[in-house]
């Protein structure tokens, strides 16, 4: 093998796995960067959604003066929210990268 195929491997792992690991990777970082910027505009903006709930809970719209502890609750579950799919987009991205490493020169 020539220089630029030990710099290249070519890739041996499934075209489906490379596919879903980099379409789960761009959703994800999508997802998380919305999630970010909604928790930063009720940063900003000083009101969010709280939820009791998960099942058929319409939220109930506080504001950072009113009920400071709410307000707090809402917008922490929405920055773990966001750090979690980055963290998982993170994940799928460096499982692709190892499989490509593991599977490029089995023997």
């Amino acid at each position: 093998m020539n220089y630029w195929g030990y710099l290249n491997p070519l890739h041996t792992s499934p075209r489906f796995v490379r596919r879903f690991a980099l379409l789960f990777t761009a959703c994800a970082a999508l997802l998380g960067g919305a999630l970010a910027y909604k928790a930063a505009n009720n940063e900003i903006t000083g009101t969010a959604t709280y939820h009791t709930g998960w099942k058929r809970d319409k939220g109930e719209f506080v504001t950072k003066e009113g009920s400071r502890e709410k307000f707090r609750h809402a917008t922490n579950n929405i920055w773990a929210m966001s750090g979690f799919s980055f963290f998982a987009g993170t994940v799928a991205l460096v499982f692709y990268r190892k499989l490509d490493d593991c599977l490029a020169d089995p023997f």
